[in-house]
């Protein structure tokens, strides 16, 4: 039965021993692939309602041949990949008197070898991973009832909740609607009222203006007659006639007035004019006598300053010519101590030099006496 769900083309060739070490590969047991005890269900709880019995009987189901058909999947695979060697290590005889190629004393023990430890972890985790996916699926089976009663209890209410908000907002608007007509009717009666009003005012304003206009255009007749009589022209006429006369001779009068002061200012800036230049003058010659004296008091302090410096330059000259020919006395003197010692130091110096080259030209001649006598004896044997 395997065989055909394992191998439905037939292309694959392979026996019990082979499948048992591709089961070991991938980490199953043949309770694992086998239809009977792996698509097994178990028993539901009895507060489990009775028509989602068969609803969770069938998902339940439909988990456990998802899980063997990947199962068989991974077997499959893992019969496709599989070698002799990994079926030789992994698999044995079904009598279990087989000899494996390898005994337990030629490879070191699992757990110590390098990697092992990595190994572990990730199957641990896949592990895990695969018990938290079945418990995530089962408690999925488990609690979908418990959820969806819950879910229905929770739309109910929800429901029940809206129904009384909607109630409450149509009992708000009626009143909210009630209260808005009486101020539109309170509104409506304070406007007819002043509409009534402002239709009172506006012809009692009118009465009040044709009557304005009426006494207006009566007072300006009256004014107009008055204004164009001849007797009023003629009176206005000698009046404005008089009137240009007073303004001729009060201009007159202004100018004459006006020259009068122009000539005494034009004199008294003249005589203002004339005593700054003659200020001028005085000042300007009291500043060329100033500087003159101060011309002639610089040359005389620049004169001093330079007989001072030349006095203090041939001075200066003098000590340093007597310096110059103290220290000239002095290095002479010096140098020629310095070559008495410096002779000395010389000598000495070459003799002992002389005595230290003498000896090492000694050594040398020795040495090469030596080995000219090394090679003689050399070349005696060599000719014996």
């Amino acid at each position: 039965t395997l065989r055909s769900e394992l191998d439905p083309g037939g292309t694959m060739s392979f026996d019990s021993r082979r499948l048992t070490a591709a089961l070991k590969k991938a980490g199953l047991e043949p309770e694992d692939i086998d239809p009977e005890t792996a698509c097994q269900t178990l028993a539901l709880h009895a507060k489990v309602p009775k028509e989602r019995i068969e609803d969770i009987t069938s998902q339940r189901q439909d988990i456990r041949n998802g899980l063997r058909a990947s199962r068989m999947k991974k077997v499959e695979d893992c019969l496709k990949k599989i070698s002799d060697d990994e079926v030789r290590r992994m698999g044995s005889y079904a009598s279990g008197t087989g000899v494996c190629p390898v005994k337990p004393g030629d490879i070191p023990p699992a757990d110590s070898l390098a990697g092992m430890a990595s190994v572990k972890d990730m199957q641990a985790k896949q592990m895990a991973k695969v018990q938290k996916d079945q418990e995530r699926k089962a408690n999925a089976i488990c609690t979908d009832f418990l959820q969806g009663k819950k879910k229905a209890d929770d739309c109910d209410a929800k429901i029940e909740a809206l129904e009384q908000r909607l109630r409450d907002y149509r009992k708000a608007q009626r009143d909210f609607y009630k209260v808005k007509k009486n101020e539109a009717d309170k509104a409506s009666e304070r406007r007819k009222t002043a509409v009534a009003s402002e239709m009172q005012r506006r012809e009692t304003y009118q009465n009040d203006l044709d009557e304005k206009m009426t006494n207006k255009l009566n007072a300006a007749r009256s004014k107009r007659n008055f204004h164009y009589s001849q007797d009023n022209l003629q009176a206005k006429m000698d009046a404005a006639a008089a009137k240009r006369e007073t303004a001729f001779q009060v201009a007159c009068e202004k100018e004459e007035h006006m020259l009068n002061d122009m000539e005494e200012r034009r004199i008294a800036a003249e005589e203002r004019l004339a005593e700054n230049r003659a200020q001028r003058a005085q000042d300007l010659q009291e500043r060329r006598d100033a500087e003159e004296r101060r011309f002639q008091e610089k040359q005389l302090h620049v004169m001093q300053q330079k007989q001072e410096w030349v006095e203090n330059k041939l001075a200066s000259h003098d000590a340093f010519l007597s310096r110059f020919d103290n220290s000239r006395k002095a290095y002479n003197q010096f140098m020629k101590e310095r070559s008495k010692s410096t002779g000395d130091l010389h000598k000495k110096s070459y003799d002992k030099w002389k005595s230290n080259h003498d000896k090492l030209m000694q050594q040398q001649n020795d040495n090469n006496e030596a080995l000219l006598g090394k090679h003689e004896n050399a070349r005696r044997r060599v000719e014996d």
